[in-house]
């Protein structure tokens, strides 16, 4: 698909510089130059180099730590786009900062997830697309239209490329592979997932006993020797992450992996994670550059992080030339990973007939 390269540009800030920079490259075009200062009372200045007149701008940032600063950074940007008479401002915004706030818990709370979507709508967004929101019904706090795309099955691609690659494909199964939610706040999401692929799903039942902090309960479904793929959105401090994979190893299961988008990776998540490979009750943790990896993250073998560059630049090039939609994409990645999942279980199929005569 070929785009008119005079007619966008492409924009990065802080962090987010480096996938942003990837999605430039893919798209033949170089990042917009922006001039960004922080004056010593903290107040953010920002200034575009290159006009913006007529074109349609795509900014590529997550909300992530430092969240403030960097929601505010967004909607300055946004703001002075549309005052330079940008065509249309379209925000990527991987990681949405905020997201976990999205209802009252308790009396006299605020719902801070709508607080932040009519701010960004107030500063001048056409449209956004996000990965992996916490929550669907978060998109029916925008008044301005929304995507959310998942990344689970990009990176349940890159886990079956990793089997097929260390060649095996003769000790893992189809039948042996299932899909478990650490909570029950992840049901719905990899219960659509799990039909499509024909796998079965667990459950681990959770309690919150304060922020940050989880009480593993039970599972609900059967592990013992299968290889478990535990999916969720986020990695905040790995509590409920490491807690639930602790859980079903000493259910007997053969191997971990663990999927997650963001990886926030706050608090005692180092520790945490450190322990749970030593002790093989993780084997892998595949992530996504919706944050960038902190470095002392970086060193860890067991942590696969997978780009999103490749799948945005696709958007890009659907959203300018209007030949496909955005869930499509994503809907082939999917097929390509039910695809190498039945070449997997043809191999074992054979391995098996083979060993029986």
């Amino acid at each position: 698909m070929k785009i008119d390269k005079n007619k966008i540009l492409i924009f990065g800030l802080d962090e987010q510089n480096e996938l942003a920079s990837e999605i430039a490259n893919k798209l033949g075009v170089e990042l917009a130059k922006v001039t960004v200062k922080k004056f010593s009372d903290g107040e953010w200045y920002l200034r575009l180099l290159e006009s913006a007149r007529y074109k349609d701008c795509y900014i590529v940032h997550s909300t992530s730590t430092p969240v403030n600063d960097n929601l505010m950074l967004l909607m300055i940007l946004v703001d002075a786009l549309k005052r330079d008479s940008a065509k249309s401002i379209t925000a990527i915004i991987p990681y949405f900062g905020y997201a976990r706030q999205d209802r009252r818990n308790n009396n006299r709370e605020p719902i801070v997830s709508k607080l932040v979507a009519d701010l960004l709508a107030t500063s001048g967004i056409n449209h956004s697309i996000f990965m992996d929101i916490h929550a669907e019904q978060l998109q029916g706090f925008f008044s301005f239209p929304t995507d959310n795309l998942s990344a689970t099955t990009l990176l349940l691609n890159r886990y079956i490329d990793d089997i097929i690659a260390s060649n095996k494909t003769k000790k893992v199964l189809n039948e042996e592979f299932i899909l478990v939610s650490p909570d029950y706040g992840g049901v719905k999401r990899i219960r659509a997932l799990a039909d499509s692929l024909n796998l079965n799903i667990a459950i681990v039942d959770k309690k919150r006993t304060n922020i940050n902090e989880v009480e593993v309960g039970e599972i609900l479904g059967d592990v013992k020797d299968k290889n478990c793929i535990v999916v969720d959105d986020i990695v905040d401090t790995a509590g409920t992450m490491v807690g639930a994979c602790k859980l079903i190893k000493s259910r007997g299961a053969k191997s971990v992996t663990c999927i997650g988008t963001h990886p926030v990776l706050a608090g005692a998540a180092y520790e945490r994670l450190t322990e749970a490979f030593n002790n093989k009750w993780i084997d892998k943790l595949y992530i996504t550059n919706s944050i960038s990896l902190k470095p002392k993250f970086r060193d860890i073998k067991q942590i696969v992080t997978v780009s999103l560059a490749n799948l945005f630049s696709q958007l890009i090039e659907v959203d300018q030339t209007c030949c496909s939609n955005y869930y499509s994409i994503c809907n082939d990645y999917q097929t390509s990973f039910v695809e190498k999942l039945a070449r997997c279980q043809k191999v074992n199929n054979e391995h098996k007939r083979k060993y029986k005569k």
